[in-house]
């Protein structure tokens, strides 16, 4: 195994940071190293351990100076832990003083950008803020969540539940590699193409553009609600939009209009045509026209006139082009359904209000279309080794924070599709004989909602006493639980007796 202190330590003696600096940094590599496994083991949509601390140390390699900041006891807590500086230019990082902050301000050195192109002039500004604000908290997780002895999730150091939720949603759709791939993708910084042909191909065009466009409403949502110009510009945009379509929805009245305009454009191109083949015409429209102009912005000849004149016929010429594009059956439609689709987005929102209703709503519909989507992925899987991760990843997710007091499991809005999810699993684990089908489901259901770190590992024994039964299960030689459990089918297990409960 290399040993990445050693490679740090190399690194260090290169650089002029302090010393509390390279103490932070120690640490930090420190608590990454000896959480791995776990955060491995519990997450299973992780990078190797090489590939992540790699990344980690190139970075430091890459700065020429990092300095901490100070703090004081009037500071924001919560804040604490995301507050750092980055000045690309010189390659320097200003970060508080303690390891979460530290591993924030790294990953964040070398954010991904992405410019959307005009086709996504709606979420141009709050998706990728959204998208990189997830990777952010993705990548501190393993010293937030982790300790080396057991898993925690701290709902209160995640800088945004939303944020933290899309990403981790479309990070178990995808998987990490194919999610890293398509964010590398040089193509993907302005358009998110990529990413919606490869969800269609898994899931189906129905269910990404339900889940897209959640998520686009979201990303929303949680951008007006600090950008006050960024809502200014999106309530504008509402309003546009909402005249463009209304404009194509009474086509009678386009069609007029658009008659009209055609009509007022080509008696224009026609004065122009008569003014360029008549001479006497040309230099009477140039005097009429240097005579309004100031002496700096006068026309100095009449073939410069003349060419003004031909820019001036050729812009008419286009306007008549983009109208005919307008009307254009093809065109018409697919700007009809693409006004459509951007007023679907925006109707949910209120901009005047802080949308926290529609936020929960937002989270909560965002989950139950996910949950249809990973049951399709349980569905086309067979092999044991990729069951066995879906358990780890289902058993992660339900810990997921939904909002500053509960996780997931907690919801009770998505408590039939959690557990009819959960159903589909145990049958394929069932079916794969990586779990014996004389085990009761409601025991195996209870190892979804334990924080034992190695599922695979776990034993359990029934104890029945006083008419109750009680599941307890056993992490290694350790009493972990003890849980009631009285609705289960014991006829096939031995009681008080301690029992394996995978193959």
């Amino acid at each position: 195994m290399k040993n990445y202190n050693n490679e740090l330590e190399i690194i260090l003696e290169k650089k002029s940071f302090s010393v509390d600096v390279k103490n932070i940094l120690l640490n930090m590599l420190y608590k990454i190293e000896t959480s791995y496994e776990d955060y491995f083991t519990v997450k299973r949509n992780v990078e190797e351990k090489k590939i992540f601390i790699e990344k980690i140390l190139n970075t430091i390699e890459e700065c020429n100076e990092i300095t901490l900041m100070k703090t004081s006891q009037d500071e924001d807590k919560d804040n604490i832990y995301t507050k750092f500086k980055i000045d690309k230019e010189n390659n320097k990082i200003e970060v508080y003083p303690n390891e979460e902050a530290m591993l924030y301000a790294l990953n964040n050195f070398k954010v991904i950008k992405m410019y959307l192109n005009d086709d996504y002039k709606l979420i141009r500004h709050s998706l990728p803020k959204i998208l990189n604000l997830g990777i952010e908290i993705n990548n501190t997780e393993i010293i937030r969540d982790f300790d080396a002895w057991s898993w925690n999730v701290q709902t209160d150091e995640i800088k945004s539940i939303e944020a933290n939720l899309v990403y981790q949603n479309i990070q178990i759709l995808l998987g990490y590699k194919k999610l890293n791939e398509l964010l590398e993708n040089k193509e993907l910084k302005t358009t998110l193409l990529p990413i919606e042909k490869c969800l269609e191909e898994m899931y189906g065009k129905e269910n990404t553009e339900i889940l897209l466009e959640t998520i686009y409403k979201l990303s929303i949502i949680v951008d007006i609600k600090k950008d006050e110009e960024e809502r200014i510009r999106l309530l504008e945009e509402k309003e546009r939009i909402e005249k463009e379509f209304l404009r194509l929805d009474n086509k009678t009245t386009l069609l007029e209009d658009i008659a009209n305009k055609k009509k007022k454009i080509l008696n224009k191109i026609k004065e122009i045509d008569i003014i360029l083949n008549n001479n006497e015409k040309l230099l009477e429209e140039y005097k009429k026209r240097n005579e309004k102009l100031s002496e700096h912005s006068k026309i100095f000849s009449l073939s410069h006139f003349s060419e003004i004149l031909q820019r001036e016929r050729n812009q008419e010429l286009e306007k008549i082009d983009k109208y005919n594009k307008m009307i254009d059956p093809k065109n018409y439609t697919f700007n009809k359904i693409n006004f459509e689709k951007q007023l679907s987005i925006l109707k949910d929102i209120n901009f005047e209000e802080k949308n926290k209703n529609t936020t929960s709503k937002l989270i909560v519909k965002l989950q139950e279309i996910f949950l249809d989507c990973f049951n399709i992925q349980i569905n086309n899987v067979d092999n044991k080794k990729d069951l066995i991760n879906l358990m780890y990843i289902f058993r992660y997710y339900i810990f997921l924070p939904i909002d500053k007091n509960k996780n997931i499991k907690d919801c009770k809005s998505l408590k039939n599709k959690l557990l009819n999810l959960e159903k589909n699993l145990v049958e394929k684990l069932y079916l794969a004989k990586i779990v014996n089908r004389n085990i009761d489901f409601n025991i195996i259901d209870s190892i979804f909602y334990t924080k034992i770190i190695s599922l695979e590992n776990i034993e359990f024994e029934i104890e029945s006493k006083n008419e109750n039964n009680y599941l307890i299960l056993f992490d290694e030689e350790t009493i972990a639980e003890k849980i009631e459990i009285n609705d289960i089918d014991i006829s096939k297990l031995k009681l008080n007796k301690k029992m394996k409960l995978f193959n």
